[in-house]
Order: C-alpha cells, then sequence, then structure tokens
C-alpha cells in the first residue's frame, strides 16, 4: 500500500492508517467562509439563536454567491428565483431558532486541533480477512474541546486502489468550552473514483453530565501535518 501522501501527526501513526489525507485541505472560499464562522462565534458566550436574522443575512449572500452562472443572470427569472430560494432558506432558519429557542438550545462552534494514533486490532481464534481491517483509535484533544478519545475503526477496500470505506465509533470525555461530559461520535467515510465523503455526528442521547442532550456534526482537515477540527453543535443552556 502506498503511503507516501501520508501526513505524520504529533503522535504515533500505525504505518496501518487506512485513511491518509482523508480530510482534504478546503477550497479558499470554505476556509474563508469558516474562519469568518469562527470569528462570530469565539471569544463569547457563542451564536445564541435568539438573533437568526444575521443567520439568515450572511447565509443569503452566500447562497447568492454560490448560485451557478445559468446564462440569464440579471433577467428577471434569474433574480426571481433567487429570491424566492433565499426566502426559503430564510424562514427555514427561523423555524430551526424558534425551535431551539423554545428548549433553551444554543446553537455554537467549536475548534481546534488533536493528535491521533490507530493501530491495527486483531481477535483471538479469528482469521483475519485482507478484504476487510480493524482499528483501535486514540487521540488527545486541544482547544474548545479538550480531552482524549477512544473507539474502533472497521474498514474495507483499499486506499491504495482508489476505493474504500471505513464506519467508526468514539468516545469523547472532556470538557466543551467549559462544560465537563462524554459524548460519542459516529464516523461513515467512503472513498471511490477519487471522490471522498466524510460524516461525523454526534450520536443521539449519548452525551452525559454537563453535555447531555449534545447534538452536532464535526469536520476535520489536514493542514501542514496538523489535524484540525471544527465542530457545529446545540445544547441546551446550563442552569
Amino acid at each position: 500500500m502506498d503511503h507516501s501522501d501520508r501526513v505524520p501527526n504529533k503522535l504515533t501513526t500505525s504505518p496501518h492508517t487506512p485513511w491518509p489525507g482523508l480530510a482534504r485541505p478546503p477550497s479558499p472560499r470554505a476556509t474563508a467562509s469558516k474562519e469568518s464562522f469562527a470569528t462570530r462565534t469565539r471569544g463569547g458566550a457563542g451564536w445564541p439563536v435568539r438573533g437568526p436574522a444575521m443567520v439568515c443575512s450572511v447565509g443569503t449572500e452566500g447562497f447568492n454567491r454560490a448560485l451557478p452562472d445559468t446564462g440569464v443572470t440579471g433577467s428577471i427569472v434569474a433574480t426571481w428565483l433567487r429570491t424566492t430560494l433565499a426566502v426559503i432558506i430564510c424562514l427555514l432558519l427561523f423555524v430551526v431558532a424558534g425551535v431551539a429557542a423554545e428548549t433553551g438550545a444554543v446553537v455554537d462552534h467549536a475548534a481546534g486541533t488533536f493528535d491521533v494514533k490507530v493501530v491495527p486490532e486483531t481477535i483471538a481464534g479469528q482469521t483475519a480477512d485482507p478484504a476487510l481491517g480493524r482499528m483501535s483509535i486514540e487521540k488527545t484533544i486541544h482547544g474548545d474541546l479538550e480531552g482524549t478519545s477512544t473507539g474502533t475503526m472497521l474498514t474495507a477496500g483499499s486506499v491504495a486502489s482508489g476505493a474504500a470505506a471505513y464506519v467508526a465509533m468514539e468516545k469523547v470525555t472532556g470538557t466543551l468550552k467549559g462544560r465537563k461530559g462524554s459524548f460519542v461520535l459516529m464516523h461513515s467515510a467512503t472513498m471511490s473514483a477519487g471522490n471522498r465523503n466524510l460524516d461525523i455526528t454526534v450520536v443521539p442521547g449519548s452525551g452525559t453530565d454537563a453535555l447531555a442532550h449534545l447534538a452536532g456534526r464535526m469536520t476535520i482537515r489536514i493542514e501542514g501535518g496538523v489535524h484540525y477540527y471544527d465542530f457545529d453543535y446545540t445544547l441546551p443552556k446550563a442552569e
């Protein structure tokens, strides 16, 4: 298996790590959007759901920029289409914000770095299948989320061939912006013909202690040999 594109971690990384470079660096537009979002949410009490108008304004502007050029830009049809879709997005944001406000939840964002160690696992009495893999995961997490995590990853296919997939369960224990507890992340990833998709979500009901009822989605990326995470989440207000 070719590991020439692997990015080294601060902790020991197994030579059998099956997903080198899975989290590709974002495009300049995605990076700018992420930095803008982090700037709005970091350094305060987060982004309260009682301010959906700000979310709507930012989302509408970004949506209009993202719409493809259909060749009728500036026409009545194009203007109507952009306006209608933008209004629908705004209405959905207000509905989500209203529901969260009724439950006392706050939408927030956490970011930081992590060190990871992945080691192949074997099960006594079972013969290893070359088409399947089983790995243990250990992380040390820094930033808005401080803590450690352990988990298990199941893999299939071959990264070297360009077609593979993995699923994983990862239990995180630590402090999220001052609130201590634990929760479980579920990973699901596929790779095919150069396309890579990774989805990481909080398992419903897995939050404990001050992180009870936590919900959210995490993304990861690798830049300059460092692993970064961004975590958008909702959590009931602290009593």
